[in-house]
């Protein structure tokens, strides 16, 4: 969401860091963001009070990305095969 690239971009980036500069704390309640390009985030967002805590969720291998595929695909006799 914040990539430093168009206007739409940085507007709401600074929307979101100027409600959480708001926010009072609060117990029990968690604020979480994904993304899949964490390189080109904002700075701001890193800093103390905000998303203080980074996760790092690695892709799955390829016998996780077939058992993805098995599970979601409709019942059918042919076989998938993954490229490497």
């Amino acid at each position: 969401m914040l990539v430093r690239r168009g206007d739409l971009e940085r507007r709401l980036g600074a929307q979101l860091l100027t409600l959480m500069d708001g926010l009072e704390p609060r117990r029990n309640v968690v604020v979480i963001g994904a993304t899949n390009a964490p390189e080109v985030l904002d700075e701001a967002l890193r800093r103390p009070g905000r998303f203080d805590r980074v996760l790092f969720v690695a892709p799955p291998d390829q016998a996780a990305r077939a058992a993805i595929i098995r599970s979601v695909r409709p019942r059918r006799r042919r076989r998938w095969h993954l490229r490497r």
